[in-house]
């Protein structure tokens, strides 16, 4: 099986903006950006991310042509808003299987990313083909706090399934869970990124 990326951008608030891949060679129809990216164009955000987009074509080189790229965003506090999104990365052979979250600070013209950490992701113990697999799940939360910046508690739940199907992942109605924990984390922003602090 070949490497292979999708790339979405993770849904918080209720917020769907869509590019629709489409046929392959047009260019996917443009959609209208939230208010929290109003300083944007859709071309922008994208060019600012990803290096390799080509306004042009409306898409990037390194995606495949029938993923779709969605905008989300996340509040840094009662003012300000992150553009966040996800790489969701997989290559089953190497059992490499995990998604990751990146936050980015609008700084003028410029996009800076703040965070970057895994929100899903699943390890595979052991080299027999039992179908044993470990898969964490985090929910990000703001929570207000005494600076002018929201903290962040990231709650993980952990699951250990040994998967009946073919899908490589740990579902509740079809695989046999093992155990299932959750634990927490709070993230900080120091005013340049987020950090992870004890509580």
């Amino acid at each position: 099986m070949r490497r292979l990326f999708f790339y979405s951008l993770w849904l918080c608030f209720l917020v769907n903006v869509s590019f629709a891949q489409g046929e392959v060679g047009a260019k996917p129809k443009p959609a209208k950006l939230p208010r929290a990216f109003a300083a944007f164009s859709n071309d922008e955000v994208l060019k600012k991310v990803f290096s390799d987009y080509n306004a042009k074509t409306g898409r990037v080189a390194s995606i495949i042509n029938d993923e779709q790229l969605d905008l989300a965003p996340y509040k840094l506090n009662s003012n300000e808003t992150l553009i966040g999104f996800r790489v969701e990365h997989m290559w089953l052979p190497a059992k490499t299987w995990a998604t990751y979250l990146s936050l980015y600070r609008i700084e003028g013209d410029q996009l800076r990313e703040v965070f970057g950490e895994a929100v899903v992701d699943r390890e595979f113990p052991g080299e027999s083909p039992s179908g044993e697999i470990i898969k964490t799940v985090s929910v990000l939360s703001p929570i207000a706090s005494h600076s002018n910046f929201y903290d962040y508690e990231i709650r993980k739940t952990i699951t250990h399934c040994f998967d009946n199907g073919d899908d490589a992942d740990c579902n509740a109605k079809h695989d046999k869970i093992k155990s299932v924990k959750t634990q927490t984390e709070w993230w900080r922003f120091n005013g340049t990124r987020f950090e992870k602090v004890k509580k």
